[in-house]
């Protein structure tokens, strides 16, 4: 049966065509009852061919249906009609992280709000016992408002092979006495490459891959081929950020180094510990960019207007009250006019606090930036034994930021 405008799937009636991936097609459609616009994804073989297979996709949807999360696609029903095995899901206006990254560079700010809201989707599906499996750009939406939506919770694509459209990420499923592991190749945690069972620390290092992305515009692993791309996963370590972007800051480093992890046991523990240290970075961030305006900001000048009397008698009153100075500064030329000492001793302390919270954040910031850079002269010489000058010398770069000579 093909789709076209007008068909009708239960109570759902096809509007046009949105895509189609290797599970099958997506539709926009019209919930008749409800009257609002989804999309529905008709699986196709192998996946409803093989009834095993069609039961664990249909369980995991229904267990995703389950989240409710303002960061997560909302999959609302999972049906049959016609032959058609299909997921009914919420329908997102704006575009994947995958096609803006291709059209912009994103500064640090909405780096850290990007990740923020995925690593908050994350807890929550990661609470609910549900990992994804396959985060990367291509499903994570930013809608209209700039928002983040992550998509297809517990859902899988097979292999694309070699020679398909580059535009889109090679796909691969492997199948292993743990049973199906799915996942697309660059963006996996070497766990999935060899096909052992996962827990949520897998969707932790794909997290860690699309970060590294986002600050550098490169996949840390992705080769020009499948068996180097999984090789590189396993054995390598991603280039230093610093041969990318020299801006990004050292506690950063840190989070994305510690997602990047071969072992599990080295990576952050849960997806929460990671958000924690986010937000605290993007507080930190946030502070010194309010320090910094606020040493750069003029004082407002208070001109003749603010000492003239207001028009409405209660108020010109009060303004008599509180202004006692009004006739000697009428009396004083306008080249030397000047605060009361009230007024001057206020701005005085103001610019005092200002100057200790300024060296009280900048000693801050110097010592966590110090403390980091010690912690990576022994991974410098773990590199040097190991034959990796290169990434050696660009972690050393970054640490002699810090540290001096």
């Amino acid at each position: 049966m093909i789709l076209t405008p007008g068909t009708r799937l239960n109570r759902y009636e096809i509007l046009s065509k949105l895509g189609e991936g290797g599970m099958g097609e997506v539709f926009l459609a019209e919930d008749t009852s409800l009257r609002r616009k989804i999309a529905i994804k008709i699986l196709q073989s192998p996946f409803t061919t093989d009834d095993k297979a069609r039961m664990r996709l249909v369980r995991e949807a229904q267990a995703a249906a389950a989240l409710d999360h303002p960061n997560i696609c909302a999959i609302y029903e999972v049906d049959e009609s016609d032959g058609h095995t299909f997921i009914c899901m919420q329908y997102i206006a704006g575009e994947t992280l995958e096609t803006v990254i291709k059209h912009k560079s994103l500064d640090l700010a909405e780096i850290l709000g990007i990740s923020i809201q995925v690593a908050d989707a994350l807890v929550e599906a990661h609470a609910r016992g549900i990992i994804h499996r396959d985060i990367k750009p291509g499903n994570i939406m930013i809608t209209q408002r700039g928002s983040v939506k992550v998509m297809d919770f517990g859902l899988a694509k097979p292999f694309q092979p070699e020679g398909a459209n580059q535009s889109e990420a090679e796909t691969v499923r492997l199948i292993s006495t743990q049973g199906t592991v799915i996942g697309t190749l660059p963006y996996m945690s070497p766990e999935q490459v060899r096909g052992e069972a996962l827990d949520g620390r897998s969707d932790i290092f794909s997290f860690g891959v699309v970060l590294y992305e986002l600050l550098s515009g490169l996949q840390p692993f992705a080769q020009k081929s499948t068996a180097a791309t999984a090789a590189a996963i396993l054995t390598s370590d991603p280039p230093a950020l610093a041969r990318f972007n020299k801006d990004v800051p050292a506690e950063l480093e840190r989070i994305l180094g510690k997602t990047l992890r071969k072992t599990p046991d080295e990576r952050y523990q849960t997806i929460k510990d990671l958000l924690i240290d986010l937000r605290n970075l993007k507080d930190e961030l946030d502070f010194q960019h309010r320090l910094e305006r606020s040493s750069t900001s003029k004082p407002v000048e208070l001109g003749p207007t603010l000492l003239t009397e207001p028009e409405h008698p209660a108020l010109a009153a009060t303004a008599k009250r509180t202004v006692p100075t009004v006739d000697l500064l009428d009396a004083r030329t306008a080249g030397d006019k000047i605060l009361s000492p009230g007024f001057r001793w206020m701005w005085l302390i103001a610019i005092v606090l200002l100057a200790v919270l300024g060296v009280t954040g900048w000693l801050l910031w110097r010592n966590a930036n110090m403390r980091w850079a010690k912690s990576q002269v022994a991974k410098i010489e773990e590199l040097e034994k190991a034959g990796k000058y290169l990434q050696a010398y660009d972690l050393s770069i970054v640490v002699r930021k810090y540290l001096g000579q």
